[in-house]
């Protein structure tokens, strides 16, 4: 794991992942193919990272331009490690994914973890710029309302 203040990246032959901290948001990038070695890499990575978390709520941003849609998703991890997002704070989703067979996968996955709508309707974006954004409105949103009730 290479780290540079806020960000850390991994890779092995087969793909890699970048991990970006921002101001309350976790981006990913996966790039290439997942393998099971990388994903375990990823899982434990970020389930390390979710540990010195100390934000209230946030959100994840996950990119997926690159990603190869063959790559076997290992649902019990990834839904392991959300379900971790979830105890951790994260109160906001969103992600660029231009491969349909890959939106396809991450529908599943949500479907597996009970998501009432699991769709990505809502969530995706053309570009990480607008993701960010709509992560940022949520979270704005939430600090008003929670603001108000005090």
């Amino acid at each position: 794991m290479r780290t540079i203040d806020n960000r850390y990246k991994y890779a092995d032959e087969h793909g890699s992942y970048a991990v970006y901290f921002g101001d309350r948001t976790i981006e990913v990038k996966f790039v290439g193919f997942l393998s099971e070695p990388l994903l375990d890499k990823f899982c434990a990575d970020l389930g390390m990272m979710l540990g010195v978390i100390e934000w209230q709520y946030w959100g994840y941003y996950g990119d997926l331009t690159e990603f190869d849609e063959k790559s076997p998703i290992t649902q019990k991890s990834l839904i392991n490690l959300r379900k971790r997002f979830y105890n951790k704070g994260c109160i906001a989703e969103a992600y660029t994914i231009t491969n349909p067979a890959t939106i396809e996968n991450v529908v599943k996955l949500r479907k597996a973890e009970g998501f009432e709508h699991a769709s990505l309707d809502d969530n995706l974006f053309p570009d990480r710029s607008q993701a960010i954004e709509f992560i940022h409105n949520v979270l704005f949103k939430i600090k008003n309302k929670s603001t108000n009730l005090n």
